[in-house]
């Protein structure tokens, strides 16, 4: 009898790929229950997330701003200039900061009414240095509605610094607009992150004032701060307190007219008694003028003995003159 023999079975790949499948389905289940059973979070992978530069950006955003609060000051007739003063950006985060935008908030009596009058100018410098001379490029506005002065302003890098020079001007009709008016500006400023998100960093300067001495007032008696009137001369007097250079003054806006003006004549004459307060103890040399010296206001002085000095005009032939004369009290 002939062997018999087995002819071996040619094996299934069908089948042998779904007994993998049920494998790997069994080892999923097993694998969740347990998770489940520890209080571990399980998640699935169902779906992907596709970074554009594959890189993934992380960081900090800070910023502080420096200087604001050297920029106030007291604007009287003479003396119509703050600044400039520089004003400091730091980078005190890890992030890089860019697209900055400044703004300013007001309070005080002279928010919508000396801001208007208030010329501010800003513009950057490099670290270090002066601040010289406004630039053709400075950026120039109102106190009332600055621009955003931070709109040139490159990404500035972690702990970097960026300086800007800030000036303020006024004028002399404002100081009498606006005498006793104050306004108080603060000024914010923000920028964005480079790392996306919608990240951002705010910081707020300190606040500063300007301010305008209080109205003029007027004098009955002259007399009493040493003040008269020459020969065929008549005089309207008015006092007002400033501060000069962070010093205090007792300022008078003295008109006079008459005299003995015309062709022949001398012109009007004021005579300042200095063994008088405010003027006793105080050198010629120490007056203030606000239009910038005796002889810009129009007037000559000269000494006429007996603690006196006498005031006339640079114009002999003159019968009118209104000047200002400041006297430091402190």
């Amino acid at each position: 009898m002939a062997g018999r023999h087995r002819t071996a079975r040619a094996s299934n790949p069908r089948r042998a790929v779904t007994n993998l499948l049920i494998a790997v389905a069994i080892a999923a289940a097993w694998v969740a229950v347990g998770l489940t059973g520890t209080g571990g979070t399980f998640a699935a992978w169902s779906s992907s997330v596709t970074l554009p530069d594959a890189t993934l950006h992380t960081g900090s955003a800070g910023l502080r701003l420096d200087g604001f609060d050297q920029l106030g000051a007291t604007f009287a007739t003479g003396a119509l200039t703050a600044g400039p003063d520089k004003v400091t950006l730091t980078n005190t985060g890890t992030a890089t900061l860019r697209g900055f935008t400044a703004s300013t908030a007001l309070a005080g009596t002279g928010a919508s009414t000396l801001a208007t009058a208030l010329t501010v100018t800003f513009w950057p410098i490099a670290n270090g240095t002066a601040c010289g001379t406004a630039p053709q490029s400075a950026i120039t506005g109102k106190w009332s509605s600055v621009p955003n002065w931070l709109a040139n302003q490159g990404p500035l890098a972690p702990g970097a610094v960026s300086t800007y020079c800030v000036t303020t001007t006024s004028t002399s009709a404002a100081t009498t607009s606006y005498a006793g008016k104050s306004v108080t500006p603060t000024v914010t400023v923000t920028a964005a992150t480079q790392i996306g998100g919608g990240w951002s960093a705010t910081a707020q300067g300190a606040p500063f004032t300007f301010s305008t001495p209080a109205p003029w007032t007027k004098v009955t008696n002259p007399t009493q701060y040493g003040i008269s009137a020459g020969n065929g001369t008549a005089i309207t007097v008015t006092s007002q307190s400033q501060t000069i250079d962070g010093d205090d003054y007792l300022c008078f806006d003295i008109a006079a007219s008459g005299g003995y003006g015309g062709r022949n004549g001398s012109g009007w004459q004021v005579l300042i008694n200095t063994t008088k307060s405010p003027f006793r103890g105080v050198a010629v040399g120490d007056w203030v003028w606000p239009a910038g010296s005796a002889a810009r206001a129009g007037v000559d002085v000269t000494s006429s003995g007996y603690g006196t000095q006498l005031l006339t005009d640079t114009n002999s032939r003159s019968n009118s003159r209104e000047f200002q004369l400041c006297v430091p009290t402190d």
